[in-house]
């Protein structure tokens, strides 16, 4: 099956991807939080994206009711969380990285 895609983003080393029916998939080296055959965002499969930008290592994902969610690399607080603990890993699983703000 064919996608219509209406979005995407870019960063140095990952492609990300917004579908027609909001659908997220990224592809590339910062995927560890995707399902490795078809590049949708697990965490996301239950809601409806609108847009995705990316950054060196996280990404930000809105969604069509106004939520934001943010994943990747925080090290710097580039997420919007909290960064006073040294992380160890490149990458934060989503089910312990995304925050859902707005309403």
């Amino acid at each position: 099956d064919g996608y219509i895609i209406v979005g995407a983003a870019c960063n140095n080393g990952t492609t990300a991807l917004v579908s027609k029916d909001g659908e997220l998939l990224m592809f590339g080296k910062d995927t560890n939080h995707c399902e490795p055959n078809t590049g949708f965002v697990t965490e996301l499969r239950n809601v409806v994206i609108t847009q995705v930008a990316l950054g060196k290592a996280h990404a930000v994902a809105v969604t069509n009711k106004g939520c934001l969610y943010t994943f990747g690399i925080n090290n710097k607080g580039q997420c919007g969380r909290d960064f006073s603990a040294q992380v160890k890993e490149a990458t934060v699983a989503m089910e312990t990285a995304v925050e859902e703000e707005g309403g």
